[in-house]
């Protein structure tokens, strides 16, 4: 008897000074193979990731979406991230939710350490913790930062968001041309990347899809956008294009066919004036001019998004890439006017360029065949 109770004993003082000592948690696996550490439970929420895993350009940005799926915890939930790359820092918007999901973005410094390893992106609830083990690499620097803001599943933090046309449509683009890229989502309402995320970026493709105005344009590209581009290209040979069906539509009233207001659109843009809503929801034919010349398609309406389409009136110096055939200041004429434009030497080191398509470029030529699309992306790089 007394031999049992010092054994015991043993174990129980084993037992206290492992635990003293830091001994490593108990580790069991889950369902897909997934690692959890003891002291996290699935039982209450679950977190996965819209992609199985992350990479990062040195100098970049890169987001993906996380989905909450609650089983029993009906709390706010708090996100946080551990084993990040040396030179990487995580954040998320937002940082706690009481719904479904959040964006977490990864910042890389120029320096970042070239390596792989495994995440443990951490949801913590009244209730429980949940951990996610997600890959990441860090990589060479990234050419093209996407800007992924059409309000989409994703951008409204949606469980298990199914990507939209738009998103399908510039990555595999980019993919196609063999274009290194990182993708920033900007959540529904909020302003997009600052200029220490594009500061790395050689070009800049922004795109908007169908979305529309909200307040101070932030449904599309915001006032506070514009602000960081225009101090984005002020770094100098930096390239902006933006493809956003709707985006001068949301611009102030005082902007009209013959004259703008402010100097991101009369000197980044280079737009001597503007129209709203022609040829909306209608197929119309555009022809390609300059850097597009021979790029003559059609724009199907709704296939595969809204057709909306803004023209633009260039001032001086502004390079047009598509017109079409419509009535831009109800003269009720139908001159061929532009819908696309582009302008270098512009910033303060007067070397950078923009580039914006006022159309539902989506929506450009047969949605089976993707060839002129790619071949328009490969002209909007080589600007």
């Amino acid at each position: 008897m007394r031999s049992r109770r010092l054994t015991l004993g043993l174990l129980m003082t084993a037992a206290l000074i492992s635990a003293a000592c830091g001994a490593p948690p108990r580790r069991e696996v889950v369902d897909s193979g997934v690692v959890v550490d003891a002291g996290f439970n699935t039982k209450y929420f679950e977190l996965t990731a819209s992609q199985p895993s992350i990479v990062v350009g040195q100098g970049g940005v890169s987001s993906l979406n996380l989905t909450v799926k609650r089983t029993s915890e009906t709390g706010t939930i708090a996100f946080s991230v551990a084993g990040l790359p040396p030179g990487v820092t995580g954040t998320f918007v937002p940082p706690t939710t009481d719904a479904e999901g959040t964006v977490m973005t990864l910042a890389a410094t120029a320096m970042a350490a070239l390596d792989g390893g495994v995440l443990d992106v951490i949801g913590t609830g009244p209730a429980s913790k949940t951990l996610l083990k997600l890959p990441i690499s860090v990589t060479l620097p990234a050419r093209v930062l996407l800007v992924d803001d059409d309000r989409s599943e994703n951008n409204r933090l949606e469980g298990n968001p199914k990507a939209s046309a738009s998103d399908t449509l510039y990555r595999a683009l980019f993919t196609e041309l063999g274009v290194t890229f990182n993708v920033f989502v900007v959540p529904t309402n909020a302003n997009g990347p600052t200029l220490e995320q594009l500061r790395g970026y050689e070009t800049v493709v922004w795109y908007c899809g169908d979305a529309t105005g909200g307040e101070a344009n932030v449904n599309t590209v915001s006032l506070t956008d514009e602000e960081t581009l225009k101090s984005y290209l002020d770094l100098g040979n930096k390239k902006v294009a933006i493809f956003s069906a709707a985006y001068l539509a949301g611009q102030p009233a005082a902007n009209v066919w013959l004259s703008t207001t402010g100097e991101w659109l009369q000197q980044y843009v280079g737009a001597g004036g503007l129209a709203r809503n022609r040829l909306n929801d209608n197929s119309y034919a555009v022809t390609g001019a300059y850097a597009m010349l021979g790029v003559n398609m059609a724009v199907l309406n709704g296939l595969p998004i809204r057709t909306l389409t803004n023209p633009i009136n260039p001032a001086a110096g502004t390079d047009t890439f598509f017109t079409a055939a419509l009535d831009p200041n109800d003269s009720h004429a139908f001159p061929q006017t532009p819908i696309a434009v582009g302008r270098r030497g512009i910033g303060s080191a007067r070397s950078s360029k923009v580039l914006v398509f006022s159309f539902s470029f989506e929506n450009l030529g047969d949605q089976s065949s993707p060839s002129r699309k790619v071949d328009a992306m490969s002209r909007v790089l080589g600007y």
